[in-house]
């Protein structure tokens, strides 16, 4: 069915949120190519499949929507007097000192779902050289010669190592999580209430206060108010939580993998010790969880 389905193309469909002309929590309805058949698939259905199709991350283009959204408002507030104005009169209801354009915060952090491919490629490399390890032990009946040795100490380092990176980027995570709750997310909500005619009352309010010669002055117009305006602000907030899912889901996998390494490395350890080898490298400032599961006693790693 998937390849019967007219999709919107990627920047069609981006641009539809943007400007509010759907709204995320709708169902979309598609055609067939013959135009005989109507489908209606969820936002994230559609999303996923533009994924596939570009070889996107979810995370990216949620990210990309995000910015998209954030920055089509902030003009629309700097080029017409009336959205600004209302806005600025909403602000003012919630008693804050703030400029409309300043309604969305700058993150200070992001992160690439690349990064992420490529700290579990890392892992899984880590593992298959455990593998190789373990294998050329028992083929060589536990005899350790100096190769076995050396890569005995390159996988204790290199799985130190990889702790380190996965502590590191759950950290992040972590931290961009945090910075991703709006600030003025309470302002955002009542924007999302806010529709075409409450920013035409402004425009009327407007028109009978100014003179001949300010309307003249001032060039913006109802028309160019979008129609649906509450709506961008709607599909931002579902936007947001979206993403906070998405990088949840990224800390639970990453959180996972450093639990089945410190099982990992604990084996590594125990090998170390008894071999009497020292690495200059150690743990000290990576925290291991002790809550692992045990390992399968046939296995050395």
């Amino acid at each position: 069915m998937t390849e019967d389905i007219n999709y919107y193309k990627t920047e069609d469909f981006l641009d539809m949120y943007m400007r509010g002309k759907k709204n995320i929590h709708d169902m979309i309805e598609v055609k067939n190519i013959k135009h005989t058949t109507t489908y209606h698939i969820s936002f994230l259905t559609h999303l996923l499949y533009l994924c596939k199709t570009n070889n996107l991350s979810l995370l990216d283009i949620l990210n990309t929507l995000k910015t998209r959204i954030e920055t089509f408002v902030v003009r629309l507030i700097k080029e017409n007097y009336y959205i600004k104005s209302y806005i600025e009169t909403v602000i003012k209801e919630w008693s804050l000192i703030l400029e409309a354009e300043n309604i969305f915060d700058k993150l200070n952090d992001d992160f690439n779902y690349e990064e992420f491919v490529s700290q579990n490629k890392l892992y899984n490399e880590l593992i298959g050289g455990m593998k190789g390890l373990e294998a050329n032990i028992q083929n060589k009946e536990y005899s350790i010669d100096s190769d076995i040795k050396d890569t005995l100490m390159l996988l204790h380092t290199n799985c130190i190592d990889c702790k380190e990176k996965l502590l590191n980027q759950i950290g992040r995570l972590v931290n961009i999580i945090t910075d991703l709750e709006p600030t003025y997310n309470y302002l955002l909500i009542d924007l999302s209430l806010k529709g075409k005619a409450n920013y035409l009352e402004k425009v009327e309010l407007a028109n009978n206060n100014s003179s001949v010669f300010s309307r003249l002055l001032n060039t913006s117009t109802e028309t160019d108010i979008p129609k649906n305006i509450n709506t961008i602000f709607l599909n931002y907030i579902f936007i947001i939580n979206m993403l906070k899912k998405e990088y949840h889901y990224l800390i639970t996998a990453l959180k996972t993998i450093h639990k089945n390494l410190d099982g990992k490395y604990k084996s590594l350890d125990g090998l170390m010790n008894g071999l009497n080898i020292q690495n200059h490298k150690s743990l000290e400032d990576v925290s291991i969880d002790s809550s692992t599961d045990d390992d399968d006693d046939s296995s050395l790693f």
